[in-house]
């Protein structure tokens, strides 16, 4: 079993990781916004969603194909786009999102920005985030993207 280091020195298992993320139910949880985070390193999608859960409904996606049905059955407010995957790239997917909704708020997160930064743009992301980078970060880039939650 693998772990990660999250936040400083607290270590969780990625089992623990899997029993911590699925649907919280609160009656205010409808009324939260919601991101779509789309990456195929299960390990970071996690992590993501750990940082992000207590604020937003958070929705999850392996790889580009995934994610453009995510969009279509729910509209998330705001989507985290990894740019290399399997099956279908973040570019591709950005595209058929914007297919989709033109108004869509698309980021991209990547650890290749400086050489997929312009293709990125072109497709339709507001903005490059790279990896790695902190929570404070994340939630500032959602929240002046989206507004407070």
């Amino acid at each position: 079993m693998s772990s990660l280091s999250i936040l400083e020195k607290e270590w969780l298992s990625t089992e623990d990781l899997k029993n911590t993320f699925y649907e919280k139910e609160s009656p205010l949880h409808e009324s939260f916004k919601a991101v779509l985070v789309v990456d195929d390193d299960e390990a970071l999608r996690k992590v993501i969603e750990l940082m992000l859960s207590d604020k937003y409904k958070v929705l999850s996606a392996k790889n580009g194909e995934e994610a453009v049905k995510l969009y279509k059955e729910h509209r998330p407010d705001i989507v985290l786009m990894d740019i290399l995957m399997p099956q279908m790239d973040g570019i591709t997917a950005t595209k058929k999102i914007k297919e989709i909704d033109e108004n869509a708020k698309i980021i991209g997160i990547t650890a290749y920005a400086k050489q997929k930064k312009k293709e990125m743009l072109d497709a339709g992301v507001i903005m490059v985030l790279e990896k790695p980078f902190k929570k404070s970060r994340l939630l500032q880039i959602i929240e002046n993207a989206l507004g407070p939650p």
